[in-house]
This record gives C-alpha cells, structure tokens and sequence, in this order.
C-alpha cells in the first residue's frame, strides 16, 4: 500500500513489546502494467521467505521481488516461467 515507498516492518518480543522498526528498499519500476494482486504477492514471498528462516528485512526484500513481477503484467496471474525468470533475476 505505499507504493514506490520503503516497505515498514516493525518486530517485537513476547515481553518487550515492538522492538525494531527497519524501512527496506524497494526495488524500482521502469512501467508498470497492472497493480491487482500486488499486496497479494508481497505478502505470499514475504512468508515464503520468513518460513524458510530469512530475517524480516530479507522477507521485505524478496516479497517486494514478487510484487515487482507481478505489476509488470496484466492481471493477478503471471506465467510461472515469467515469474520465476523475474524474482531471480
């Protein structure tokens, strides 16, 4: 929702309430085509990535590669092969 905008993450502790607030890059767009599944896609590769152990920064970091994927195209669906040749590069 902040567009071209850092992406904010905010972590907390049980007993200590919030405890860091980091603002993560993200990565520039030459043309966007279509914003419809966007926040979708952030938050799908931002689980991916914490599920597969990477700190809340690097999370932000590769939910904002799919986001960045997907407003290139038309519609909330990307080919595979479009979205995975995207997100890797």
């Amino acid at each position: 929702k902040r567009g071209p905008n850092p992406v904010c993450i905010a972590t907390r502790t049980a007993t200590e309430g919030f405890s860091a607030v980091f603002e993560v890059p993200v990565p520039v767009v030459d043309f966007v085509v279509d914003t419809t599944a966007a926040g979708d896609s952030f938050n799908a590769g931002y689980i991916f990535a914490r599920l597969n152990n990477n700190s809340p920064v690097k999370a932000a970091e590769f939910g904002s590669g799919c986001a960045r994927v997907v407003i290139q195209h038309r519609g909330a669906i990307v080919a595979r092969e479009d979205f995975l040749a995207g997100v890797e590069r």
